[in-house]
């Protein structure tokens, strides 16, 4: 029985060591499935943060996370980890991948290559500095996986996705010596060069339709890399000695991709060959010219000239097949990175050929509503980048909105705004339907704040705190687009869009993102644009009415609204001239100027010096002088006693001496000015006087010294007569600034902590001019 169990336990460990022996090597579609997995996993670290914060993609976040996990691993935290560390094995993979003997293994090596250089070339070297990429160090590695992809046995497939692995490296401004570059690019300049040759018979022809349009593919995706980045510059010298080559090659390949993608009652009119396809597989290759072409055209339409013989005709060719592409069903609609070449292509198109449209509202109506379309389909879902929300709503400016060359369908179609055939509805609906869609809790809002005033507090949403950048852009874009069609707009069209742009334009500028200078320029574009038309008037008017209950709320703090009052009456002369708006306005800013809000106060009182000086002087400036000017004059004189604290801070203070010279220099008569001259040498000889040595006081006597300096040359004449008139205020003048500059010498001193053998500011004013 011993014999028996030992025998037994040698056949159990003889098929042990058997079953081991038989594994085999792993083949080579696992290989693939492997490198898939790759892919997958720098698509989910990318997820939707941008590459320049995600510490899986910049190698100083990256450190900076491990070095806090270190730091509370001792409280349960754990190590991170992340895919920039692993770099080198992603490229180790991708190049034992690309290397093999297998097409399809290759081909997948190729494509991850590709995607690891796009995610990693912008990656700063924080070990290099500044300007050197992450992927510097791997150059010889990319260059050996690419240099056998394009011997003469490898596969017409894998050629073309080595090409467009090329393109992207090229391109990718890791390198910008094109003389370490020129051996790379020779892999494609030989394809190009033979791109019309005989087909290699191993292959069928569909395959090398498919490598002909791949080069060409890369090309364009190169130059289009060039015309949208300022620092390649090295591009140009690369792609220079070949563009007329692919200037006529990229227009035969869209006028082939044209005719194999016309419909099935069409294909009489097909040729039986093309430019790059061959005899009988135009059914065969139009995916071949479908993934290619948003990179073409975009290429393409940089080149187009309207002004050449066959300016029209391809002017229609590349509207159509942007059109097309635009309108594709969802099944075969091309992805947001197609769509922003293909918007981006028809807003440099239209631009370029607008006039040979400007007869045709039907057809401006059809691409405009494919606009719309496209809106609704991947702007309101965040899909596109901030170039391509830019380039959708520049196409809708050029269409309807872009002055003397646009259709000016507005002004000449004779179709009610109202109509769903007008080409203005449409245009205006895209705009706010792009607004509400990135702002859905606006829409609301705005419809309660309009009927019940209470409604001051901007929800959440609205108010802009998790906007993004892409987002932020397209409300940017709308109002950008929103002006354009208001300002070349018939008196129908401003009735029906005007108030909302303008009641837009009042609720957006509350928003913390978008409250900045180029918003508020683009406001004051509308209002320059339409302030001559009278049917205007009313909603600028109303406008101020909502303005001013918004300030007139507690808690408000959005001081860009300050600046659409100034904006208004300053571009307004019907609005400036309205006392009761100068009332009101007045009444709202006294309260402003009340407010806790520093920032309120200081903006107001820059306002506030801005209306003093609002012409027509006689009309308009005179009363702000008189109501709130001398508001701030009053608080310029009582800060004599009362140094300058929080409430009466240097800004408001300097505003106050800003009016006072407004006084003198727009007086209506020289026995006013004398008398202005007089009040304000007593006031800022006052307080330079004082013993005030704050930090706020200096400041505001700085501005006085400068102010008088100014004011004593621009008004010599009464200047001389108040000083011979009152010897004494001359003297006190004299005695003041001399204190107010060792003052501030001894102030400059003690900041320094060295003993100076000068003021640190010399006493320049020459009174002896002045006698």
């Amino acid at each position: 029985d011993d014999d028996d169990d030992d025998d037994e336990g040698m056949a159990t460990r003889v098929t042990v060591v058997a079953s081991i022996r038989t594994i085999l090597p792993t083949t080579w579609q696992t290989k693939v499935f492997a490198v898939e997995c790759v892919q997958l996993l720098i698509s989910v670290c990318k997820g939707e943060v941008a590459l320049s914060s995600n510490p899986h993609f910049n190698l100083a976040l990256s450190r900076e996370e491990k070095l806090k996990s270190r730091n509370t691993k001792m409280h349960g935290g754990n190590k991170t980890d992340f895919l920039i560390s692993k770099l080198a094995e992603l490229i180790r993979t991708c190049f034992i991948a690309a290397t093999s003997a297998t097409a399809q293994l290759q081909e997948c090596g190729m494509s991850t290559l590709s995607l690891i250089i796009e995610s990693f070339s912008d990656t700063v070297d924080v070990d290099m500095g500044e300007g050197h990429s992450i992927l510097e160090q791997y150059q010889a590695q990319v260059a050996s996986a690419l240099r056998p992809m394009f011997a003469y046995e490898i596969s017409p497939v894998v050629k073309e996705k080595a090409c467009q692995v090329c393109s992207t490296w090229i391109a990718s401004g890791v390198n910008e010596n094109v003389s370490d570059l020129h051996r790379l690019l020779n892999l494609l300049i030989a394809p190009l060069q033979t791109i019309k040759s005989q087909p290699d018979a191993a292959y069928n022809e569909s395959v090398s339709t498919m490598f002909r349009v791949g080069v060409l593919h890369a090309w364009a995706s190169m130059y289009n890399k060039h015309n949208r980045s300022n620092k390649l510059k090295y591009l140009e010298e690369c792609l220079l000695p070949h563009m007329s080559t692919l200037r006529v090659y990229w227009g035969e390949c869209l006028r082939d991709f044209a005719f194999v993608s016309l419909a099935h009652e069409y294909a009489n009119q097909v040729p039986a060959a093309g430019n790059f396809y061959f005899h009988n597989t135009q059914s065969t290759v139009v995916s071949f010219y479908q993934l290619a072409f948003p990179q073409i055209v975009e290429a393409f339409v940089h080149q187009y000239d309207e002004t050449a013989q066959d300016g029209v005709s391809d002017f229609y060719l590349l509207l159509g097949l942007c059109v097309k592409q635009l309108t594709l069903s969802s099944s075969a609609s091309p992805s947001p990175k197609a769509v922003t070449h293909v918007v981006a292509s028809l807003s440099t198109l239209l631009k370029k050929g607008i006039s040979f449209i400007e007869d045709e509202e039907d057809l401006v109506l059809e691409v405009v509503s494919v606009i719309y379309n496209t809106c609704r389909s991947h702007i309101i879902p965040g899909d596109l980048d901030c170039f391509g929300v830019t380039s959708l709503f520049a196409c809708l400016c050029a269409l309807c909105g872009d002055g003397e060359k646009s259709p000016i369908c507005l002004n000449k179609g004779n179709k009610e705004f109202s109509s769903p055939q007008c080409v203005a509805s449409v245009a205006y609906q895209t705009c706010i339907s792009a607004l509400f869609g990135v702002l859905p809790s606006l829409k609301s809002y705005i419809s309660s704040s309009t009927t019940s005033p209470e409604a001051s507090q901007l929800p959440l949403a609205v108010r802009g705190k998790s906007l993004k950048a892409n987002q932020k852009t397209t409300i940017e874009e709308a109002m950008r687009c929103l002006t354009s069609i208001s300002s070349v707009a018939n008196d129908t069209t401003i009735i029906e869009t005007l108030p909302s742009t303008l009641l837009l334009f009042v609720e957006l500028l509350r928003v913390p993102l978008l409250s900045d200078l180029q918003f508020t320029k683009l406001f004051q574009t509308l209002v320059l644009s339409i302030s001559g038309n009278s049917v205007a008037v009313p909603y600028l008017r109303a406008v101020l009415k909502k303005v001013f209950a918004h300030l007139l709320r507690e808690g408000e703090e959005a001081t860009s609204l300050l600046v659409v009052i100034a904006v208004i009456i300053a571009l307004s002369p019907n609005c400036a001239e309205d006392r009761d708006i100068q009332k009101e306005t007045s009444q709202v800013l006294l309260k402003v100027l009340e407010s806790p809000n520093e920032k309120m106060r200081v903006k107001c009182s820059q306002i506030i010096t801005k209306l003093c000086r609002a012409r027509p002087i006689e009309t308009v400036g005179a009363y702000y002088l008189s109501t709130i000017g001398n508001e701030l004059i009053q608080r310029l004189a009582r800060a004599i006693k009362s140094e300058p604290t929080e409430q009466y801070n240097a800004e408001v203070l300097e505003q106050g001496l800003a009016c006072l010279e407004g006084c003198i220099q727009t007086a209506t008569s020289d026995e006013a000015r004398l008398q202005l001259m007089a009040l304000y040498l007593s006031v800022v000889v006052a307080f330079l006087s004082s013993n005030t040595t704050t930090q706020h006081s200096s400041k505001v006597k700085g501005s006085i010294i400068t102010s008088i300096k100014k004011i004593g040359a621009a008004h010599n004449k009464e200047f001389k007569q108040v000083m011979a008139t009152t010897p004494a205020l001359k003297t006190k003048l004299q005695q003041a600034m001399a204190n107010a500059t060792k003052s501030t010498s001894t102030s400059s001193s003690s900041t320094s902590g060295q003993q100076a053998q000068k003021p640190a500011i010399q006493l320049t004013m020459n009174f002896s001019g002045f006698n």
